[in-house]
């Protein structure tokens, strides 16, 4: 990677046909959705989402965390094996 500007790199490599071809797919899905064909968008996106996805699987991050504990602190539910009182059909 050669820095072009502050915020720019030129990046080369050599692809196979079966990439050349994914990219070329992915390039046309993205422009259906009216996002831009630019080959550098287009992998700036797929690296992004492939970024995202292994961090979420390694760090246990999501984009729609566990809902927290009601206002008292106390979540809605009583565990069974903790019980409450009652006998559940025992």
């Amino acid at each position: 990677m050669a820095p072009l500007s502050a915020a720019t790199y030129k990046v080369t490599f050599t692809a196979s046909t079966e990439l050349r071809d994914k990219l070329e797919r992915l390039k046309a899905l993205m422009r259906s959705t009216g996002n831009d064909d630019d080959l550098a968008s287009v992998i700036e996106a797929a690296v992004t989402e492939k970024v995202e996805k292994l961090e979420s699987k390694r760090y246990g991050t999501t984009k729609s965390p566990r809902k927290k504990p009601g206002r008292d602190g106390h979540l809605r539910f009583v565990p069974v094996h903790t019980g409450c009182g009652q006998t559940y059909g025992l």
